[in-house]
């Protein structure tokens, strides 16, 4: 499943959120290696509208919206070697995204 199909149905689950903001949600963008928040929201199944706005601004931080709202698509049958390079980066940002993901939902809504 790409990225952008499972984004897509987190957002369909018709998870809501009763609109209550509490610190332990909210994100912490601090970072030991200066690349990857320290602490994420996880997605409780209570919290979605607050999740969603902070995963949008995590896939922003680390350059992956792209992946996430077109999906990788497949390489043409005799790539060249410029596209070759473009689509191993496109896969691992989808990775990167996938990684992100898993780590922000919690096990009752994987």
């Amino acid at each position: 499943m790409s990225v952008s199909e499972e984004f897509y149905l987190l957002q369909q689950t018709g998870i809501q959120s009763k609109g209550s903001r509490s610190l332990d949600n909210e994100i912490e963008m601090a970072s030991s290696n200066g690349n990857f928040p320290a602490s994420m929201s996880v997605l409780k199944g209570k919290n979605y509208d607050d999740w969603c706005a902070q995963i949008k601004v995590i896939f922003r931080f680390q350059d992956v919206t792209e992946v996430v709202q077109e999906g990788v698509q497949e390489l043409d049958r005799n790539p060249t070697d410029a596209q070759k390079v473009a689509h191993r980066d496109l896969m691992k940002r989808d990775a990167k995204t996938l990684f992100i993901i898993h780590q922000c939902v919690d096990a009752d809504n994987f």
